[in-house]
């Protein structure tokens, strides 16, 4: 903070600075308009609880330094602060700081103060003594939360009107020196900013403690498993005394924490009583999130400043799950037997009201994918709404964040690469597909079969060239080719999506044979195999063993390599003998997949009962 000069008058001195933490140089941040369209913000990441790590018995923090050494993008990493070994995690505990804790916290600030020069606010003088009249008399009460009355009461001991001091509330809380929501919790100031963050890291320490094998269940509180397995909080889970510090029976209760932290995105409100918080969900590792990419044309969400900000993930995920923010179609985590199907930090499925099937979201740190499981004939439907749902879900979560670079835009994997490792982004700039790594091998849609056009991407967004014949997932369509008309590319979508919809409706052929037109309707009754049975399948169909081993390594995901392998077979490819229904029935009652009841569906639908 700023100081008066000794023997100064105020009528003297009107005005004083208050500092708040920039990035750049001074020089670059000597005005408020320099520090808004300067340079991007520095990043130093925190390891709290320097304690309990010890508690965490899946990796340490070398290992997690290492994860994260490979996660940061090389645009982000000039903005990364490291410790004096080179290492981006500082370690610390800040609750109970022992000498080792209280040098790293010296070194830290060091570390903020040579890399992060104070943004000077000229702030009036009034304001000044006022924040910290405010302060000290919170510290004289023991208490960090004060009430708008008794704030007030300070600001008119040091001559501010109303006026005034709503103004000085919103400007210190501008500069993170306080904390101030009128729009939430109009009677509440937080004097310190600490104390939510307290009140977040008790729950979140609460997950380490749950790791102790040494825990007794007569101590946890009420609920505690629902918050272990499920991420969920309950009125009683939160009424117990290790969540008890910096409530005030008058001035800051349960429940304004709760409203609060539902408004700002941290919870998710589930019912009257009970929360979802995502930030405390396990994180899945990137090999086991295969099994979950159900699309075989995701919609991947690209941010053009290269990745997601911290915290939206989470964010979104709270705010589509709120029953404050329910869409036409609420959303809701999907449980099965009692237990949710897939509920991670980074990769959580969610229930669609009204439809059938299920939704994925992936979080690749860089980009997200949003996968869907469903019907065919409702497919265009679902993704029109979910589309909706994801992208206004981001614009709130942005504003609640003050994230006003953080904008995000519909794209595809890109198919220039397929595998896991080298998957990216392609996203469409001026009506044209780039990607970053090779943005000049193809520059339009055209280049994509016709089929392989995500259905969820808007005719108005691209230029589609249906002379356009090549293979799928290759982008080799150079710059000054003729392209079609868009007129006539949105007539030609229409009737592609047309046909796929009467495709899936489309009456059997009298003798039960099928063909390559038959894809759609063969792969709609086999949506609940899962990749063994998929494999066994195609061998006992008659696919050669290296040509279904290929199709299951060159697939993204399970219903992916459900339709290569069921296109092979309506082909004819390999030792393919019979392609009908009737040979589709006998395969899955076959002893290595005994599927009893798909293939009894199959039969009855379409009238081959006697094989069964």
């Amino acid at each position: 903070m700023g100081t008066t000069p000794p023997n100064q008058n105020v009528s003297d001195h009107s005005s004083n600075e208050d500092h708040s933490p920039e990035c750049g140089g001074a020089d670059e941040c000597s005005s408020e308009e320099d520090s808004s369209n300067g340079q991007p913000p520095r990043i130093l990441l925190l390891g709290t609880h320097r304690d309990l790590k010890h508690l965490c018995e899946t990796e340490t923090v070398e290992q997690k330094n290492e994860q994260l050494e490979a996660l940061i993008p090389d645009k982000l990493k000039k903005q990364v602060i490291y410790s004096a070994d080179k290492k981006p995690i500082f370690e610390i505990n800040g609750l109970t700081p022992d000498k080792d804790d209280k040098r790293m916290a010296e070194a830290i600030r060091e570390c903020i103060v040579h890399e992060c020069p104070s943004r000077r606010e000229k702030t009036p003088w009034r304001w000044h003594v006022f924040n910290h009249k405010m302060k000290s008399i919170a510290r004289r009460m023991k208490r960090n939360v004060l009430s708008r009355e008794e704030c007030l009461k300070i600001a008119a001991s040091v001559g501010l009107d109303k006026e005034s001091f709503q103004l000085s509330l919103e400007f210190f809380h501008n500069l993170s020196l306080i904390f101030y929501y009128p729009s939430i919790l109009p009677d509440v100031v937080f004097v310190d900013p600490q104390v939510l963050l307290d009140k977040v890291s008790e729950l979140v320490q609460f997950t380490f403690e749950l790791k102790d094998p040494s825990a007794k269940d007569s101590l946890l509180p009420h609920g505690w498993q629902q918050y272990k397995n499920n991420a969920q909080i309950t009125e009683k889970f939160l009424e117990n005394k290790r969540f008890s510090s910096h409530y005030h029976e008058t001035v800051f209760t349960r429940k304004h924490l709760t409203t609060l932290l539902e408004r700002l995105l941290v919870f998710a409100r589930l019912s009257p009583d009970t929360w979802f918080m995502p930030c405390v969900l396990k994180h899945l590792k990137p090999e086991e999130i295969r099994p979950h990419c159900v699309s075989p044309s995701p919609l991947v969400v690209h941010f053009a400043d290269g990745g997601p900000q911290h915290g939206v993930c989470c964010s979104l995920i709270a705010h589509v799950l709120s029953t404050a923010n329910r869409h036409p179609c609420p959303w809701s985590v999907r449980h099965a037997h009692n237990s949710p199907a897939c509920l991670y930090r980074n990769c959580i499925q969610f229930q669609v009201s009204d439809y059938n099937g299920f939704v994925m979201l992936i979080d690749r740190y860089t980009y997200f994918e949003v996968h869907i499981r469903t019907s065919r004939s409702k497919l265009v439907e679902v993704w029109r709404h979910v589309r909706c749902a994801v992208f206004s879900g981001l614009e709130s979560v942005s504003t609640t964040l003050g994230y006003s670079n953080n904008k995000p835009s519909p794209a595809i994997l890109c198919p220039g690469h397929t595998t896991a490792n080298n998957s990216h982004p392609a996203y469409i700039r001026n009506r044209e597909w780039t990607c970053s790594l090779d943005c000049n091998e193809f520059d339009s849609v055209a280049s994509l079969k016709k089929e392989h056009i995500p259905c969820w991407l808007e005719e108005s967004e691209y230029i589609e060239d249906e002379k356009n014949d090549r293979e799928p997932h290759t982008m080799s369509k150079r710059k000054g080719e003729e392209r079609t008309d868009p007129k006539e590319t949105t007539e030609t979508t229409d009737a592609l999506r047309k046909e796929s919809s009467s495709t899936a409706e489309c009456s059997v052929p009298q003798d039960g044979s099928l063909g390559k037109d038959d894809l759609v309707e063969v792969t709609d009754q086999l949506m609940d195999l899962d990749q063994s049975d998929i494999y066994n399948l195609g061998l006992v169909l008659g696919l050669a063993h290296r040509r279904v081993v290929d199709l299951r390594e060159n697939s993204r995901s399970n219903l992916a390599f459900l339709d290569a392998v069921v296109l092979h077979w309506l082909q004819r490819d390999d030792c393919v003998e019979e392609v009908s229904w009737a040979a589709l029935v006998k395969a899955l009652l076959h002893q290595r997949l005994g599927h009893t009841g798909i293939a009894t569906s199959i039969a009855e639908k379409y009238g081959v009962k006697d094989c069964l």
